[in-house]
């Protein structure tokens, strides 16, 4: 990341404007004083998750003792393989060697990689479902991408 670069993430869950946003990653949002492109995508697969789990329990009503329940899982769709390989691979592993990678080094971004594992376990535990995350094709994730540019041009630098 540089300093003074701008970030926004986009999260779409559904075709309905109203399932959609378009979110500046200010300092609130992200306390690092320098803005990335894989920061940006682990904001954006947080914030999907959280967005996506408030709607599984708006949408769906809550199962009642011997129901069955039909949503069994939650994928987020991203076509960020740093999000999806870290998620299901790195973050894992890293957290496994005491928070380290391979070379026994700090990982990058290792406070929302954290954060990213604790939201997906708790939307685990909390709607007993799975968490996937799923690579697609950066043609197939448009909506999200321009989602993403527009909340850019409408965020703030990162504070030093």
């Amino acid at each position: 990341g540089q300093a003074g670069a701008t970030a926004g993430i986009g999260v779409a869950i559904s075709e309905s404007k109203g399932d959609q946003w378009a979110i500046p990653v200010d300092n609130s949002m992200d306390a690092s004083p320098r803005r990335s492109s894989q920061r940006a995508e682990l904001l954006a697969a947080i914030e999907g998750l959280r967005r996506l789990s408030t709607a599984v329990a708006d949408h769906f009503p809550r199962r009642f003792e011997g129901q069955r329940l039909y949503h069994r899982g939650l994928i987020i769709a991203t076509d960020s393989e740093y999000v999806a390989k870290g998620v299901t691979e790195w973050f894992p592993a890293w957290k496994d060697n005491g928070w380290r990678n391979s070379q026994g080094a700090s990982p990058a971004n290792l406070d929302l990689s954290k954060s990213s594992m604790t939201t997906s376990l708790l939307s685990k535990r909390r709607y007993k479902m799975e968490v996937g995350f799923w690579r697609i094709g950066r043609e197939h994730n448009n909506k999200a991408d321009s989602l993403a540019k527009l909340a850019a041009r409408n965020a703030p630098p990162a504070l030093s």
